[in-house]
């Protein structure tokens, strides 16, 4: 609240804290962290580029941390969530910043390393892939030249299917295919048929999923109380990929690309198809 009330302020005093801490190394990443919220507005610009100059320098070093095999003895305070929070400056930046941000946050190869570490773990779990699959998603979501990078790993697909956190989370999945066909759709690349037909299926199974079930002769409803769950699950599936796309529509992909596009619009479609059947009903 204070870096927004008061950005002069704390672009006067941030470096003054900052040197307090010099010797602490991971206070000083949590201190940074605590002014970077989640679900919070971007700081004022001026605040921002103060705070991002000082994520700039911890990064590096965190980033090393995560790297190497003594990773594992972490220390009290989670790596990995530290290394998303400070991150997460780069995602969301003032709006006049937003190029800026998107060019030093893949200059800082956070994405790279987070890429890396979700494509190696294979259809293993583990305490991380929620956190890092979600925060690669919204980097995605932001900034296009993150998703046209992700885009261009072939890899990525593999880990997306294979990935227990995404067969969970159905929507995430659908925002990552349906992002993915898009973006390759876009010069040089000549597009995947076979992304765009996985999207489509996936969207559809989600959305018909989500239908109920045909009325019975005597009037009555083919709905079961299992039934009205799964469809309770979808529908909210279908909602949150819904809010994904605004998302992106306002970040990586204008409107005209995401629903509008040869790769887009049959998923647009799609959708749209099962809003007027749920309107109808």
């Amino acid at each position: 609240e204070r870096v927004r009330a008061a950005p002069d302020e704390t672009i006067e005093q941030l470096p003054r804290f900052l040197a307090a801490l010099d010797g602490a190394r991971g206070w000083r990443r949590r201190f940074l962290a605590s002014l970077l919220p989640d679900g919070l507005p971007p700081p004022p610009a001026r605040a921002w580029l103060a705070l991002e100059a000082a994520v700039k320098t911890e990064l590096p070093p965190l980033l090393a941390e995560l790297s190497s095999p003594a990773a594992a003895a972490a220390p009290p305070a989670n790596p990995t969530a530290l290394l998303l929070s400070l991150a997460s400056c780069y995602v969301d930046p003032p709006p006049q910043h937003a190029a800026r941000a998107a060019e030093a946050l893949l200059a800082s190869g956070v994405p790279q390393l987070l890429l890396q570490r979700r494509i190696g773990a294979g259809e293993r779990g583990d305490a991380d892939a929620s956190a890092e699959w979600s925060w690669l998603l919204r980097a995605c979501c932001r900034h296009r030249t993150v998703l046209s990078f992700c885009s261009r790993v072939p890899a990525l697909l593999a880990a997306i299917r294979s990935s227990a956190h995404l067969s969970s989370r159905g929507a995430e999945r659908l925002t990552w295919l349906w992002s993915l066909a898009v973006e390759r759709r876009q010069p040089p690349l000549k597009g995947d048929a076979e992304v765009e037909a996985e999207a489509l299926v996936a969207l559809q199974a989600a959305c018909s999923a989500a239908a109920p079930l045909p009325a019975e002769a005597d009037g009555g409803t083919a709905d079961t109380d299992e039934h009205l769950r799964a469809r309770s699950e979808r529908a909210l599936c279908v909602l949150e990929l819904l809010e994904t796309l605004r998302r992106t529509a306002a970040g990586a992909l204008p409107p005209q690309l995401l629903l509008l596009s040869p790769a887009g619009s049959p998923l647009w479609a799609a959708v749209q198809e099962f809003g007027a059947g749920a309107r109808v009903e």
